[in-house]
């Protein structure tokens, strides 16, 4: 059913924790922030009050809703789908004990660093949101674990990083796990001063391996393309590769910091495939979006929205990108020539080209790891190297991110493709 006026009550709760170890030196600061607000929907305008107070008169903030609506000009959208309304409360992991959890384990893992910086994050949100007929309330409890090992080899110095972030409790952290961050942010420290100055004319196309964090970045920047509410976003039915590629977004996705039972809308979330043997099947929705969608005879379901406090906004939650059957070993050993990209420190899309700057790179030669070198970027044409995907790895990894302020995940495999790269 579609409808063209509606108006609910919204309540932000956020608790932040953040234990950190810098260079020997260690902080513990907590913060609260609280919001509530209303928001109104009148024939495809928005009008949209807050207040970060927990003494707020939702009346008051009601009657400055409406009168505000006079001087708004209606979206595009004129009507949203009223489809599954979320309902009750739910609870997604657990919370500390106290602060002193967190500093156990700073306290770990600092024994193995001599230099560098730690961040322990635990953060509870809590979010209501009430349309006078349904009110459903979600509490989620997340944690978050960022460290840069500095190494010094040589009398050269290097900054390596690893970072999880999960939805969950610290009984599911164990010291393996706790291990591996550490030992992945100590091998690219040591591999990035070691590192191998190429000449420019090695520079142009080549094929590039992305490792797990490379292709997370590569396959977020596709997701903006399925966002239903951006310019030129892609259509259903459209082919973006001939590879047998198959995305789809997870908000149940187990141990994610962005699972969710129900959108910034108030519409359960659900399981929904983006993209199917290379063709898009489906496209992130907000109620408006979805609307149009269905006008046009399009079949659409909202859910991914994003944004409690301004105009709602498509973006997804858990991309996870189907596994291949290659073994990393074999994506290596079937390369002529190469190289491997290990670890992000910055990546952007402009006009369709996504630009990675690596942590550090590997170059492959006649099926093996020569050594680590040093490049400046890689550049990679969005649509024509999803064209140029050869390999897909059989294993997954998690990298989370923060997207316009809100966390956002991936799930993707190691994949082969043709790139640029600069030296």
């Amino acid at each position: 059913m579609l409808i063209d006026k509606y108006m609910d009550r919204v309540e932000y709760k956020v608790r932040t924790v953040e234990v950190s170890w810098r260079y020997g030196s260690i902080e513990v600061n907590e913060s609260k922030a609280y919001a509530r607000g209303v928001r109104v929907f009148d024939k495809g305008k928005w009008s949209i009050v807050s207040e970060q107070s927990e003494k707020v008169d939702y009346r008051v903030l009601e009657s400055r809703a409406l009168r505000l609506l006079r001087i708004t000009k209606p979206m595009e959208y004129a009507r949203l789908l009223d489809d599954e309304r979320c309902s009750g409360a739910r609870t997604l992991g657990e919370g500390i004990g106290g602060v002193d959890d967190l500093i156990d384990i700073v306290e770990f893992i600092s024994k193995e660093m001599r230099r560098g910086e730690l961040i322990v994050l635990y953060e509870q949100v809590n979010r209501v949101l009430d349309d006078g007929s349904t009110r459903c309330v979600e509490e989620k409890h997340v944690y978050e674990i960022t460290l840069f090992y500095e190494a010094v080899v040589d009398g050269k110095r290097s900054v390596g990083s690893s970072s999880i972030a999960y939805t969950g409790s610290l009984r599911d952290l164990d010291e393996r796990m706790l291990k591996s961050i550490i030992a992945e942010a100590k091998a690219r420290a040591e591999y990035s001063v070691r590192a191998k100055r190429l000449s420019p004319l090695e520079a142009g196309k080549t094929a590039v391996i992305l490792g797990y964090e490379a292709s997370a970045t590569f396959f977020h920047e596709l997701a903006h393309m399925l966002e239903a509410d951006i310019p030129g976003h892609l259509n259903v039915g459209q082919r973006i590769s001939t590879t047998s590629i198959s995305i789809r977004d997870d908000p149940f996705y187990p141990w994610s910091p962005t699972s969710t039972f129900f959108d910034d809308e108030g519409i359960v979330t659900r399981r929904r495939q983006l993209v199917e043997d290379g063709e898009v099947i489906s496209l992130l929705h907000t109620r408006a979006t979805a609307a149009k969608a269905l006008e046009l005879g399009s079949e659409a379901y909202p859910g991914s929205s994003k944004g409690l406090f301004h105009i709602p906004k498509a973006m997804h939650t858990t991309l996870v990108v189907e596994p291949g059957d290659w073994r990393e070993k074999e994506i290596v050993e079937e390369t002529r020539k190469g190289l491997i990209i290990d670890g992000v420190i910055r990546a952007d899309i402009h006009e369709g080209m996504i630009t990675i700057v690596p942590e550090v790179s590997w170059r492959i030669e006649h099926g093996e790891i020569v050594e680590p070198v040093s490049i400046r970027r890689v550049r990679l044409p969005l649509f024509r190297a999803l064209t140029t995907i050869d390999a897909i790895g059989r294993s997954l990894r998690l990298r989370h991110s923060v997207e316009k302020g809100y966390r956002v995940a991936e799930v993707s495999p190691i994949i082969r493709l043709e790139g640029y790269v600069d030296f």
